[in-house]
């Protein structure tokens, strides 16, 4: 059993290990740092919905976590943030528009 803080924890070292092993191949760092930055937005967004560090996290309380925070106007910048991380895997490149819609 992985807890929403343990999910939140992997995927910040995953993306650090990344940033540190990866840093002369560009295009392999932006994609697994995409793909651990879904998962990162996944797992805050489970948190932010159960108030607990401690739940359980699985895939079936993603949905209601990604729900909750969109329903919240203080959380809107997942709005921003999650488009662009949708897309992840070889073939997916963000648009200079999703980008921009970041900053």
């Amino acid at each position: 059993m992985t807890t929403v803080g343990e999910q939140i924890q992997s995927a910040d070292e995953a993306i650090c290990r990344n940033i540190d092993s990866l840093t002369d191949q560009r295009a392999l760092l932006s994609q697994n740092v995409l793909a651990q930055l879904r998962n990162l937005v996944e797992g805050v967004a489970v948190r932010l919905h159960t108030r607990s560090s401690d739940a359980e996290f699985n895939y079936a309380a993603v949905e209601p976590g990604l729900a909750f925070v969109k329903g919240k106007a203080k959380f809107n910048f997942r709005r921003r943030t999650g488009r662009p991380l949708r897309r992840t895997g070889p073939a997916a490149a963000v648009s200079p528009a999703a980008l921009r819609a970041v900053r």
